[in-house]
């Protein structure tokens, strides 16, 4: 089919149906097409030679206008609809224009900055200089104005476009990129002040402060030949702070990781996502004991340590006692040194009060005050974001909850290749560090498998099960964990003795609930396949407020809204640990008879419903309890294993 595409964004070029047209007649012949093809409907023919030969006597610019309209036709036939009276660009036959596609690409609205970076550069890669550049037509004062008017028009756009362009790399730290559309940026407009800031930023936060610095020179230069003014007091705030940053002696303490960081590469995406985000200042990595939180949020940092000005700090809490002592380690962390005569914390926030800094605080629950400590340096600052580690949500307005369960396991223990799944890969390669020619065999695969969906993909539980290859084949080690955890454990001088064992981690999180919370927990243990609010009430005595304060600390999970209710379910490993603690406490018996007689009390309820009009909903329901009817009659029949 013929096609005709149009280019009036740099030098107008036209191509009708993949070759070039350049035996236009006269230079207004080209500003006629690019005229008519931009404004939709038909022009009088009078207008339009008034509005290209209005210098000329009336007879002599009607004539012009015929030979350009033929001219024009023949070149393109069917494209020009002309009349005794009117002209027009037929819109209705197959045509691109890039205007068309750079207005609509660009078009603002409230998702504008959340659209995809490839559709910005898309759109700017349209842009090839002024509208219909080149084109200047003596004796024809309106339609230049129009001409103007339209290059004024979409260099604006252009100008917002690249700004937008660029705050959208920045964002997702694509640093050099966003240097080039800024560079472009300034092309159009050199003067633009926050355009030289952003340049400035995305060279700093690029790794060069020469760069950065020199930009600076080059904006004062020009504001002061061509404005005859100086920097605004941001730009000379930015320069400084740029001149510091490349002063400091280092600017990150992370430490090298000892072994491979394995999957969880959306997660790395997202959580780099968010902390460049400037309206994103705490984010909190949450979940179970073993879920690799400190090693995420290590893994996230070494990646973003270029891309704030004064660097990314971790400030490791675990060995602390007291929120007393928190200054002091964000202090030390940053090579701070604090004056005898001063509140500590006072010279903290006056010290990050002008910093562009990440701090990772890592194993936040056990401390009492560190939301207030938290809260406090994000109220006193306004560069300073924080990345936490918690077993428990910090409760502040300002956190982004970011939740970490497991690594992903096949959901079948057949047919599977050990490269294909996080858990599995983690799991081959712990194996490889006490047994370094280990290759897993066909038949060894379904017990990898089983072990990983046993321990539902937990990363610490993972390492400490393979190190046990050593001494166990694989086989054996998944049924030591069905019978019980005490397997998963090692002496890793390396490594905190909260990290040697999954009983240690257990510990740690149970030693910080008060006695009737775990009193809560460890009857709750008495459920298989999960359990409802009512049900957690009537056999456990648990309100909302706890159920929903174990979700918090990550003890707790619900699964997800089966129809009007919420499910709630126990880590299978946690569910070991909180069973033995409801043996030591003396209360497995009477947990286990208000369990027995709640699910008989449901079976004779649904006995009646299932004949009613709710019998699919009721099956559902039973379906849905399974587990916890199998248990009850274990307990019935005696079987207490």
């Amino acid at each position: 089919m013929t096609s005709l595409r149009i280019h009036l964004l740099g030098n107008p070029v036209f191509d009708l149906s993949g070759e070039p047209v350049e035996d236009f007649v006269s230079e207004k012949a080209v500003a006629l097409l690019g005229y008519l093809v931009v404004q939709f409907g038909s022009q009088a023919r009078e207008k339009l030679a008034d509005l290209l030969w209005g210098d000329m006597p009336a007879a002599r610019a009607k004539a012009n206008l015929r030979m350009a309209i033929y001219n024009l036709q023949r070149l393109f036939p069917g494209y020009l609809q002309a009349t005794r009276l009117k002209v027009a660009f037929n819109h209705e036959l197959d045509y691109w224009l890039d205007v068309e596609q750079f207005e609509r690409r660009l078009a603002k609205g409230p998702q504008l900055l959340s659209r995809p970076i490839e559709q910005f550069d898309s759109a700017l890669s349209l842009y090839r200089g002024e509208f219909m550049r080149g084109i200047s037509l003596s004796g024809s004062p309106e339609l230049d104005e129009w001409l103007l008017l339209e290059r004024e028009r979409y260099r604006q756009l252009a100008l917002q476009g690249f700004q937008n362009y660029a705050a959208r790399l920045m964002a997702s730290g694509q640093y050099s990129q966003a240097i080039k559309a800024l560079q472009e940026l300034l092309r159009l407009e050199p003067w633009q002040e926050s355009a030289h800031r952003q340049l400035m930023l995305a060279q700093a936060r690029g790794g060069n402060y020469s760069a950065a610095l020199a930009q600076y020179e080059v904006c004062r230069q020009l504001l002061a030949d061509e404005l005859s003014v100086e920097p605004m007091p941001e730009t000379v705030y930015l320069y400084e702070r740029i001149r510091a940053a490349r002063d400091l002696p280092f600017r990150h303490n992370l430490p090298a990781q000892p072994t491979p960081f394995i999957g969880r590469e959306a997660a790395l995406d997202e959580l780099t996502r968010l902390l460049l985000d400037d309206s994103r200042r705490l984010v909190t990595i949450s979940g179970p004991g073993g879920a690799g939180k400190s090693r995420l949020a290590l893994q996230t940092a070494s990646g973003l340590s270029e891309a704030f000005l004064h660097g990314v700090y971790q400030v490791p809490l675990a060995s602390l006692s007291s929120a007393e002592h928190l200054t002091v380690a964000v202090g030390a962390a940053l090579g701070l040194s604090f004056r005898v005569k001063e509140y500590p914390r006072e010279q903290l926030l006056r010290y990050l009060q002008h910093k562009e800094l990440l701090l990772v605080l890592d194993n936040c629950e056990h401390l009492a005050g560190v939301s207030e400590f938290v809260s406090d340096i994000l109220h006193s600052t306004q560069g300073v974001k924080i990345l936490a580690t918690s077993r428990k949500r910090l409760n502040l307005v300002e956190e982004w909850l970011f939740e970490v369960q497991g690594l992903d396991y096949p959901a079948s223990e057949s047919g599977q290749t050990w490269t294909e799944y996080s858990a599995l890969r983690l799991f081959v390669e712990s194996a490889r560090r006490v047994h370094k020619e280990y290759q897993p065999q066909p038949e060894e695969l379904a017990h990898i498998v089983r072990i990983c969906r046993l321990v539902e993909g937990l990363p610490l539980a993972i390492e400490l099960a393979a190190a046990c290859i050593r001494y166990y084949p694989c086989h054996e080690i998944a049924a030591e964990i069905e019978n019980g955890f005490d397997i998963l454990s090692a002496n890793w001088l390396d490594m905190p003795a909260r990290h040697r064992s999954m009983r240690a981690v257990f510990d740690h999180s149970w030693g910080l609930l008060l006695p009737e919370v775990q009193q809560v927990l460890r009857q709750l243990a008495i459920f298989r396949g999960g359990f409802t609010h009512e049900a957690a009430y009537e056999i456990a005595g648990a309100s909302l407020e706890t159920l929903n304060a174990l979700v918090d600390r990550s003890l707790l999970r619900w699964n997800a809204p089966v129809g009007d209710s919420r499910r709630y379910d126990l880590h299978e490993i946690l569910r070991q640990y909180a069973s033995q603690q409801l043996i030591e406490a003396g209360e497995q018996a009477a947990t286990a008879t208000r369990h027995l007689d709640f699910f008989l009390r449901l079976a004779e309820t649904a006995r009646s419903g299932l004949d009613g009009a709710q019998a699919q909903d009721w099956m559902v329901q039973l379906e849905r309890e399974l587990d916890n009817f199998r248990a009850a009659l274990e307990w019935a029949s005696g079987d207490q294993t």
